[in-house]
């Protein structure tokens, strides 16, 4: 994700998340995999063909300036720190790590730049075309995203000291509006040794995308479903409830227990557990909140990009970045949300 949407979130919604699961709860994300490919890829990797081989031609250019540029400076930084070591009387070689070291970074800080261009440009020209190839009048905003407001309030999970989101997609299918991105929320922690020093290290709450639409009613509690083998807890007390199959994957939390049913119903729990095969390998946990549904599906993958090391056209990248879209976009379908059986207060 890009840094500049990232955020350090403040401590004071914790209390509103007691009960919740914590870090250390979340097994590390896997790539995000679905039941199906959509089978209109094909047709648009080949309308995208010429926009990807100019990409492709100016990834090939920026790489061979950073390797030309990068490497002579390297070398240059590399043999000063082995000519200054010398020069104290220590062995030369002992010089050779650090000037690696140095130049390591001088090369990755000059690459940056022209990393960031490239980037840029394919979420420009790229991106746009998968949102308009699943969803109509759709928008996509690679610097915004779910907010952690949101994040926090759908109860899903505990409140993060470091939260990024980027990569916003949202539209409307039929009466049903909705937006999601991709979002890594992580919790700071500290661990002392026996010699009494601290070592700061981050550990993740949460890396995948946050999906929210409508649910077209006003719901006077919260209710959490959450995936056993990664959220353990969520607000309100355990609801038990018909669907046998139901309750092996998911444990479900409620603050009002026959508004949960109600929500719940035996069609209800027989699309959430589609929509969690749908996602094999990820999984979905799910908050219903205020009025609109929240589903979140993790992912150990950072979508949307471009890099100077890898190909442009590669078609598994961009099989597999299209396929999330379409499979988020989806979840308004699979949840069956144009159907409007309640009415808002």
């Amino acid at each position: 994700m890009n840094p500049s949407s990232m955020h350090t979130a403040s401590g004071n919604a914790a209390a509103e998340t007691a009960n919740i699961p914590q870090a250390g709860s979340v097994p590390p994300p896997v790539p995000l995999r679905v039941s199906e490919s959509p089978s209109d890829f094909d047709p648009l990797f080949r309308r995208l063909a010429p926009v990807l081989d100019e990409l492709e031609a100016k990834r090939r250019e920026l790489r061979r300036r950073c390797l030309k540029r990068g490497g002579w400076t390297a070398a240059a930084i590399t043999a000063a720190v082995v000519g200054i070591v010398a020069a104290s009387g220590t062995p030369a070689w002992m010089g050779v790590l650090p000037g690696l070291i140095v130049s390591g970074i001088v090369f990755s800080t000059l690459c940056n730049a022209p990393r960031q261009s490239l980037r840029t440009e394919y979420k420009k020209r790229v991106i746009p075309s998968f949102v308009e190839a699943t969803v109509e009048n759709g928008s996509y905003e690679p610097d915004a995203g779910i907010s952690c407001g949101v994040f926090v309030g759908c109860g899903l999970f505990s409140h993060p000291d470091r939260y990024r989101s980027e990569d916003l997609i949202s539209g409307r299918i039929g009466k049903t509006p909705f937006s999601f991105s991709e979002v890594h929320a992580e919790e700071k922690r500290t661990s002392t040794d026996s010699k009494g020093r601290t070592k700061t290290y981050w550990v993740d709450i949460f890396r995948g995308f946050l999906f929210v639409a409508d649910f077209h009613k006003d719901f006077s509690g919260r209710t959490c479903v959450c995936r056993n083998s990664w959220l353990k807890w969520g607000q309100g007390e355990r609801v038990r409830l018909e669907d046998p199959d139901f309750e092996k994957l998911f444990d479900v939390y409620s603050t009002d227990q026959v508004e949960a049913r109600y929500i719940l119903s035996l069609t209800m729990m027989e699309r959430i557990k589609t929509l969690d095969r749908k996602f094999k390998g990820s999984g979905v946990a799910v908050a219903f909140r205020e009025s609109r549904v929240i589903v979140a599906v993790r992912d150990g993958v950072n979508h949307f990009e471009a890099g100077l090391w890898s190909p442009v056209t590669d078609p598994d990248r961009l099989r597999r970045d299209f396929s999330a879209v379409s499979a988020l976009v989806g979840i308004v379908e699979d949840l069956d949300l144009n159907l409007r059986i309640w009415s808002k207060e």
